[in-house]
């Protein structure tokens, strides 16, 4: 039984050392370029968008919506990125959802570098009719986050567990942090 735990987390600290190495990113000088169309807002307050929005713009949006996001909870530790401009980004989406990468337009994703249950993601889609089958993915992501900090860093659960799943017109957020709500208007008050 001792070994079987051992070889469990050897594989999880694998995994996660290969994020870390595979997925660092350094910041860029430059400008950045946003949208230039206002984001409209629905009922509910939350900025929508365009689908049809050039492949060249995402990849900028994404950055900042990334820099903003990751910017809105000062108590995130050091966080590894991985994004729809990594290398290999299609095998990396995999670790945060199992679903056709045919179907993103694209994405970030940070996690915690040392192993802790924060986490914060966004997927935009090429079409919104798809994030029903993108939040059951994210889903699974969430229940499976839980059971590996349940076994090896039982103090990390409760974190898991608070993951939030919220989509907003063609994007997905998945939020594991202690200010999520931060995070979220930090997308929300955006630009896209």
């Amino acid at each position: 039984m001792k070994k079987k735990i051992l070889c469990l987390m050897l594989a999880l600290t694998l995994s996660v050392g290969c994020f870390a190495a595979c997925g660092s990113e350094t910041k860029e000088s430059g400008s950045e370029s946003k949208s230039e169309s206002p984001a409209a807002s629905d009922e509910d307050g939350l900025a929508t968008v365009t689908p049809a929005q050039p492949e060249e713009d995402i990849s900028a949006v994404i950055k900042s919506l990334k820099e903003k996001m990751l910017e809105a909870d000062s108590g995130l530790p050091a966080m590894s990125v991985v994004n729809s401009d990594s290398e290999g980004a299609e095998s990396l989406f995999e670790y945060l959802a199992l679903f056709d990468y045919s179907k993103v337009q694209g994405y970030f994703f940070a996690y915690a570098a040392e192993g802790t249950a924060e986490e914060v993601a966004l997927v935009r889609l090429y079409d919104e009719a798809d994030k029903t089958a993108l939040k059951k993915a994210l889903e699974e992501h969430k229940k499976t986050r839980v059971a590996q900090f349940k076994q090896y860093k039982p103090e990390e659960t409760e974190l898991a567990e608070s993951a939030k799943i919220i989509d907003d017109g063609v994007y997905v957020l998945y939020i594991a942090c202690k200010n999520p709500d931060e995070v979220k208007k930090a997308f929300t008050d955006s630009e896209k």
